[in-house]
């Protein structure tokens, strides 16, 4: 019935058998368009799914954040300290810098 429909449309018309049938056409552009739509769909949740994973591995990596923070910290304090024993000794040999400096 369909290609009857068709004929008799392009008779209606005058459209050349060569002509595609709109009605094909439609169909096919429903399909693309759904295909399409569907592509989306999964690039979409796809990249939901990249984000969730992202998400988790920054939440292990903060730990691992923390415990680098901390170790600078100490790594800071620990030259902040050594700055200061040096600059006690520097006070404690003043008193003999003239000697050094004769020799």
């Amino acid at each position: 019935f369909k290609f009857m429909q068709g004929i008799a449309e392009r008779r209606l018309f005058n459209l050349p058998i060569n002509v595609p049938d709109h009605s094909d056409l439609m169909d096919k552009a429903d399909q693309a368009i759904g295909d399409a739509g569907n592509s989306v769909t999964d690039g979409a949740n796809q990249i939901k799914k990249n984000f969730e994973d992202i998400k988790r591995e920054m939440f292990k990596a903060k730990g691992l954040l923390d415990d680098g923070v901390s170790i600078i910290h100490s790594a800071h304090e620990s030259s902040l300290q050594f700055g200061q024993k040096m600059g006690d000794l520097f006070v404690a040999f003043k008193p003999l810098e003239n000697l050094f400096a004769s020799a």
